[in-house]
């Protein structure tokens, strides 16, 4: 089949996007986003300029990519790279198109869009009335022998070897942050920035993202520990996930909308906002827990230092209730004002979360108190984690690698997996599974 490779503008004013009505050839009459071919030579980028000065007498500025839409017309196989736009001239001139309009995000639906063209209209039509959502990813790589030697220097007690305070499966990378930002690039497109916070380390993605996402160079962003504990540097260093999740939305320029994930999780589907922001609403992957188990539990073990015990304290910090959220491995949808909020009126709760630099039983998951207090305003949709994401945990059982993989190759629904220690993995299984990611994020 013939294939053709176009660019194509979605300009933006305000709450409205220009559209544009074709006058010629075989979808005449049809809606479309203005456009056209590349030429030998050209980049994208390039392309697009040109083609919207030709077809618009107009001046624009790329301000993002969007996304590369692939589609099987009878005639042709399209590709159409898709970059949101803003005017830098106010003169639009119809050369090829025989009408245009400004159209909202309610107003989509009022034309005749390509097929290729009308696929990107639930992501725009959710941009457009709520906004971007940005991606905050929290990594570190526990092999550097600095970071280790700072983890030395202020532990204290069994931090170094209880894992679930300060132990090296906490730490340890081996490249799974490779994966989980490829499978947002490639699953996620709507996503319009990556950051990555992390503690002077440098996560190595540059050249992976020059050579498998082009466009999307300078939308991965490693944001440093300093730039989120501005105002609070006593609090540094920190070996502490809950402390630096306390502070993860003090993000610059961070979107209202962000989600929060692991570098230990990975999308294998393509994902839409709705699967995150549905309907005015926040997704929460979890499932309801009886608060008097977890006070079991706690009592039976309370030096554990667990994910269990550490969600029901922040229900108790919060007021108290019958059942907590029990998150899944999976990705949280936050509220960046929530936050800014709750670290305003709740002082006692980041305080508690910041004083150690290594986890503790004093301290709470910063995702659950979210969770709890949009449950209870009505603006959760909770979703079972257990039917969104599949989750691989090592066990010293024969075959466990290949029995996982061939059960996530046979599901045909769950949208994310979790790696959870991949680390544990002897090198030939650590292959294996790198080897069936590739296949899924790197067609």
């Amino acid at each position: 089949m013939k294939r053709i490779e176009v660019v194509a503008a979605v300009i933006r004013r305000g709450d409205r996007i220009f559209a544009t009505q074709r006058g010629y050839g075989a979808y005449k009459d049809w809606w479309e986003f203005p456009g056209g071919k590349m030429e030998p030579g050209e980049t994208a980028r390039e392309a697009l300029v040109r083609e919207i000065r030709e077809e618009l007498d107009a001046e624009i500025r790329i301000d993002r990519f969007l996304q590369t839409v692939e589609w099987d017309y009878p005639e042709f196989h399209l590709t159409m790279h898709c970059f949101w736009c803003s005017l830098t001239s106010e003169s639009l001139h119809l050369n090829e198109h025989e009408a245009a309009r400004w159209l909202g995000a309610d107003e989509l639906s009022e034309v005749r869009w390509l097929p290729a063209d009308e696929g990107l209209l639930p992501i725009l039509a959710d941009e457009l009335r709520n906004g971007p959502i940005d991606v905050v990813l929290p990594w570190v790589d526990g092999s550097d022998p600095e970071l280790a030697a700072r983890r030395a220097r202020y532990a204290q007690g069994d931090a170094l070897t209880n894992e679930e305070v300060g132990g090296s499966t906490r730490y340890a990378s081996v490249g799974e942050i490779r994966w989980c930002v490829a499978s947002l690039l490639r699953f996620a497109p709507f996503v319009r920035k990556i950051f990555i916070v992390t503690d002077g380390q440098d996560p190595g993605l540059a050249g992976m993202i020059r050579e498998r996402f082009p466009e999307r160079e300078g939308d991965v962003v490693v944001v440093d520990h300093r730039v989120i504990f501005r105002g609070r540097e006593d609090a540094l260093p920190t070996f502490n996930s809950n402390s630096i999740d306390t502070l993860i939305w003090n993000i610059p320029e961070l979107s209202e909308r962000f989600i929060y994930t692991n570098d230990d999780v990975m999308l294998v589907r393509p994902a839409s906002p709705a699967d995150f922001y549905p309907d005015g609403k926040v997704v929460c992957y979890a499932n309801r827990l009886p608060a008097w188990f977890v006070r079991l539990l706690r009592r039976l073990q309370p030096h554990h230092v667990g994910y269990k015990a550490s969600m029901l304290r922040a229900l108790e910090l919060m007021g108290g209730g019958d059942h907590i959220l029990n998150l899944g491995h999976t990705p949280c949808a936050m509220l960046k004002s929530w936050y800014e909020r709750w670290a305003t009126e709740r002082p006692d709760m980041v305080a508690l979360n910041l004083k150690d630099k290594f986890r503790s039983v004093d301290q709470f998951e910063v995702q659950e108190p979210f969770y709890l207090d949009m449950e209870r305003q009505g603006r959760v949709r909770r979703v079972s984690d257990l039917e969104a994401a599949m989750c691989f945990k090592r066990r010293n059982q024969a075959g466990y690698v290949e029995k996982k993989l061939a059960a996530f190759e046979a599901d045909k629904t769950r949208k994310f997996v979790c790696f959870n220690a991949l680390d544990l993995c002897t090198d030939e299984e650590i292959a294996r599974v790198g080897k069936w990611l590739d296949t899924r994020i790197f067609p």
